[in-house]
């Protein structure tokens, strides 16, 4: 047997004599020869031109993956099974050692054109799969195991043990997996729901790696640099675009046949390698938005798809964290300039902010603290202002209707342990903001602005903390709370001293209502009994909420209540307060 190095001289000295290889040119990866050697191939016998791709013939096998050998049959004449078994042998030998072993290489003997790079074979799969033959596609998932494992692999990027190699083929394997996916998803969304075509699309999706890189190859432009670099700009820069086209399927066809808790498992996954960078801890749905921000320049259907594939996400699957509400608000804060894109903006943060349950969607403590801390009050403010004079258009109606939905929703919390905090956190940036809008005449005269203005100012008021005597507003270091329940706050000891004597003696640290009925309690009934301990915490922060809000709203109407009590003669501490939170009113009941 020869050397290897004496095989490759003895390779070049071959082509440099053979006829067909000065004919043929190499371009972007593939090889074109001139019509008099195609016509000659297209008259050869079938099995010839099969014999010639076993034995590993450059020039063939690249006429072949361009589709210049007419009326061949990639299944029926073998070609498929050959490459396909070469491809299978790409996880334990290097290229030449697969030509060579092809060949029977012996002493003394050469192939004169032999194959120098592994795309070919790949591109004649890509071909196989586009000549809509379902044996064809199925054959080929079935046996390209290898194929993805190592492909998919973007740290070591080893294909045949060659880095050289896995750059080649990379954006043609991308291109493969894209045909076969593609193709199979849109024949199952069209009515062509057949058993081959479903067993293409199951047999992909068990490759957990190619799922993974459904995700990342989108973002590789812009998070792995290591890989930008080495390939081409226009390469990359397709990849990216198969990704994300790839992503959107895969969402589409796992929510029809898989459910939504798959469908949330893929909008959490990390859009870098965890091997490349464990600690990256950026979701899907976050790097879509990012995505999103640079796709403005785009055509409008694209960055509607955009739009519609992020809804979905967010509103049914739920996939939400605090790095998603963050980067959305980054996004209207910095991106968003038309008034389209601010009323689609808004109504996904508005079902953002919601916690969805059996029953109901509810507006949650901490994503709704995180959105404020992130600037969600700035940002809505800021799109008041800028398209307050788009008012007449059924566009900034929504718009409008979108913000006031979103503070709707903050004040309901407004109390919350967390909610509260952040309001209190941003309240300066607030309060700059809304009085550079109340400056502005046009926003000042305008009652749908005013009426927004006016939401924030009670959000503020509301969040701050009140003396329970005296209604006096207290800063953080004034606060002075009850040491018996902990509930009430006070600005001094006069005021304590004073609201113990009419009527929190009662109530401070008693049962529930119905142990002392006709006195007043400030409390009110729990309609279960919290299961853990976890639970049992949510409900005491949930009752000292309520107390607050039912405090505030005595306080707010505590002439009328008084005037009510003085006329039905009774003592305060023997009346009922009845508060309806959902239209802010009280009625006195003896």
């Amino acid at each position: 047997m020869v050397s290897k190095r004496e095989r490759a001289k003895q390779r070049k000295a071959a082509a440099a004599k053979n006829p067909t290889s000065n004919n043929a040119e190499v371009g972007s990866g593939i090889r074109s020869t001139s019509r008099q050697f195609i016509k000659a191939l297209n008259r050869m016998p079938t099995t010839k031109i099969v014999q010639l791709v076993k034995e590993g013939d450059s020039v063939t096998t690249a006429m072949l993956s361009d589709n210049l050998i007419k009326g061949i049959s990639y299944q029926k004449s073998g070609v498929l099974s050959a490459v396909l078994g070469f491809l299978q042998r790409c996880e334990d030998e290097t290229l030449d050692e697969v030509i060579d072993d092809s060949l029977g290489v012996q002493e003394g003997e050469l192939a004169q054109t032999q194959i120098e790079t592994p795309v070919y074979w790949i591109a004649i799969l890509d071909r196989a799969a586009d000549l809509e033959e379902p044996s064809c596609s199925l054959k080929i998932v079935e046996s390209i195991g290898p194929l993805v494992e190592f492909m998919c692999d973007d740290v070591s990027r080893l294909f045949f043990k060659s880095n050289k190699h896995w750059n080649e083929s990379i954006y043609p394997f991308a291109r493969l997996i894209n045909n076969l996916f593609g193709t199979s998803i849109s024949q199952y969304s069209h009515g062509s729901e057949t058993e081959d075509n479903m067993k293409v699309i199951d047999t992909l999706l068990k490759h957990d790696c190619l799922v993974r890189c459904f995700i990342q190859w989108g973002f590789w432009d812009r998070s792995r640099p290591d890989i930008a670099n080495e390939l081409h700009a226009k390469v990359c820069e397709s990849i990216v675009e198969i990704g994300i086209m790839s992503a959107r399927l895969l969402i589409a066809i796992t929510a029809k046949s898989r459910g939504k808790k798959q469908v949330k498992s893929i909008g959490s996954m990390s859009i870098i390698n965890k091997n490349y960078d464990s600690n990256c801890m950026v979701s899907y749905v976050e790097g879509l938005i990012s995505i999103q921000m640079n796709r403005q320049g785009k055509s409008l259907g694209e960055q509607e798809a955009g739009f519609a594939n992020l809804q979905y996400l967010i509103a049914e699957t739920d996939c939400v964290d605090k790095g998603v509400i963050n980067e959305m608000i980054r996004y209207g804060t910095n991106i968003v300039s038309d008034l389209v894109s601010a009323v689609r903006l808004t109504s996904l943060l508005f079902l953002m902010i919601l916690h969805k349950t059996d029953t109901e969607n509810l507006p949650c403590d901490t994503r709704t603290a995180a959105a404020i801390r992130a600037g969600l009050v700035e940002m809505c403010l800021n799109f008041v202002g800028r398209f307050e004079d788009h008012e007449s258009s059924p566009s900034s109606k929504s718009l409008f209707d979108n913000v006031k939905n979103a503070f709707k929703m903050i004040y309901y919390i407004s109390l919350h342990q967390k909610t509260a905090k952040a309001i209190r956190s941003k309240k300066k940036d607030i309060e700059e903001k809304l009085v550079s809008l109340e400056e502005d005449e046009r926003i000042s005269s305008n009652p749908t602005c005013q009426e927004l203005l006016d939401m924030v100012r009670s959000l503020l008021n509301l969040s701050g903390s009140f003396c329970c005597r005296c209604n006096k507003q207290l800063s953080r270091k004034e606060v002075m709370e009850c040491n018996g329940c902990g509930c009430m706050v006070y600005c001094s000891r006069a005021c304590q001293k004073e609201d113990w004597l009419n009527g929190h003696s009662l109530t401070c640290c008693k049962p529930y209502a119905d142990a002392t009925s006709g006195q007043f309690q400030g409390r009110y009934m729990l309609e279960e009994v919290p299961e853990d301990e976890r639970a049992a915490r949510k409900q005491e922060d949930i009752e000292k909420n309520m107390n607050m809000i039912q405090l505030k709203q005595f306080l707010d109407n505590s002439e009328d209540i008084l005037r009510q009590a003085e006329a039905l003669k009774v003592p305060l501490y023997d009346c009922v307060i009845l508060f309806d939170l959902r239209c802010c009113h009280c009625m006195i009941v003896s």
